[in-house]
Parts: structure tokens; C-alpha cells; sequence
């Protein structure tokens, strides 16, 4: 299986050199919305190319960033806690009724085999500290056996501390979740039994970190440094 990662977008139009058809999987880390170097309208018609693209392609999801959870949970009691930088009342409407015509192409994690994509990373202690109880309690009453399955449960429940910021991020809590972690979160302490891929932390060049042969990170939010650059990989 080959699958093709691509970093945070923020109205870049970078996707269209994509060939989809060499990929069994095309899939965005998340972070549609948002950018000061584009205007509202220019952000929102590359999204809506973009998804027209992925309807076409077949093979092509959205992995849910901080920058699009705060338009698409404007609705429900957590957007109180998720709303961040760059978020603009006047792309709210729009952002949020494509993302209800399309939820079928949004997720907040996926996973295949012990690889796990979600926009900015799980670290263990978050894993212990938020979510581990919880977890387990999901898996049993929604018969579900996958950490993403889990994940984009509690993203439909709107259970809190999914969402919750790291201090680093301007947030009230110690440890930031899948949304709002930071590469200084994980990168030591990335969720053990899993190789992630994370966007979030803007670095200059993909990034990875190999903790054992079961465990490693891979950051590939490069797009403002490296144009072009994105991650495949064959499982």
C-alpha cells in the first residue's frame, strides 16, 4: 500500500502537482483554513478545488487540523475551547457547511496497520494522563478496535480533552492533544506501539524520529520551507 502525506496547506494550491493515481492513498494533515498570505476568498476556493479534486481522485481524505476544527465545531459547546489564531467569523459559514456536505472525506485520525495519522500527535503522557480509561470504554460500547475509531468517536461526542492546548500553544493544559500537541510534546514521548505522522509544528524539512522498531513520529509540516515536499510511504 502506497500512501502519500501531504503537509499542512494553509490556501496553498500545491496539491494540484499531485497525481493521485500513483497512490493508494492521498491524505492531508489537516489545516486547511487560515493564512495571512491569502485573502478569505482565495482560501476558501482552494478548499472547495480541493475537494472537488479529492471526489474525482477516490483515493483522497482530510485528516482535521486546529485550523479547521474551529469552523467546523462553531456549532457545539467545544468551540469555546478550540477557537485559535487566524480564525475569521467571516469564512465560518462557508467552512463549516462544506465540511458538513463532505464529512464523509474529514477525519480526525486515521490508521492502517500501527500507523496513525492525526494533525499534530499523541504523546504518551497525554495518552496516560486524558484519554487512556476512555479508550478502552469506547472500544467495548461502540465495538470499535482501532485507535483512530476511537479518536473520531470522541471527536463526534465532542469529548473535551480531545481538544485540549499545551501551554507551549498558548493553552491551559500541560499536555496538548491530537489536535493542538507540539513537536516539543512528542517528540520524545510519542505514543508508544505506533508510527505517527503529524503536521502542526512548521519545520523546514520532513522530520523522522525512530524511538524502536514499534514506535516513531514523522513531522512533515515543511510546506512553508519546502514547496513540494511530501511523504510517501509503502506498507
Amino acid at each position: 500500500m502506497k500512501i502519500l502525506s501531504v503537509g499542512d496547506l494553509h490556501g496553498k494550491s500545491i496539491w494540484e502537482k499531485i497525481d493521485a493515481s500513483q497512490y493508494d492513498r492521498v491524505r492531508f494533515i489537516g489545516d486547511l483554513y487560515d493564512a495571512p498570505e491569502y485573502n478569505l476568498d482565495e482560501i476558501h476556493d482552494n478548499v472547495l478545488a480541493l475537494v472537488q479534486w479529492a471526489r474525482n481522485a477516490g483515493n483522497v481524505d482530510f485528516v482535521i487540523g486546529n485550523h479547521d476544527a474551529h469552523y467546523f465545531k462553531w456549532l457545539e459547546p467545544v468551540f469555546r475551547e478550540i477557537r485559535g489564531t487566524g480564525f475569521n467569523e467571516k469564512q465560518l459559514y462557508r467552512a463549516y457547511h462544506l465540511y458538513i456536505e463532505n464529512k464523509d472525506l474529514f477525519r480526525v485520525a486515521y490508521q492502517e496497520e500501527n500507523y496513525l495519522w492525526t494533525h499534530a500527535g499523541l504523546s504518551q503522557s497525554y495518552y496516560g494522563f486524558h484519554i487512556q480509561p476512555q479508550v478502552l470504554d469506547i472500544m467495548k460500547t461502540y465495538s470499535v478496535s482501532t485507535l483512530a475509531e476511537v479518536l473520531n468517536i470522541m471527536w463526534d461526542i465532542n469529548y473535551s480533552p480531545l481538544f485540549v492546548a499545551p501551554l507551549s500553544r498558548g493553552g491551559n493544559d500541560v499536555y496538548g492533544g491530537p489536535l493542538w500537541a507540539s513537536q516539543s510534546d512528542t517528540i520524545g514521548d510519542p505514543l508508544a506501539g505506533y508510527h505517527q505522522i503529524v503536521g502542526h509544528t512548521g519545520i523546514t524539512d520532513i522530520k523522522h524520529v525512530q524511538i524502536n522498531l514499534d514506535t516513531s513520529i514523522t513531522y512533515i509540516d515543511c510546506l512553508n520551507y519546502s514547496i513540494g515536499k511530501f511523504y510517501e510511504l509503502e506498507l
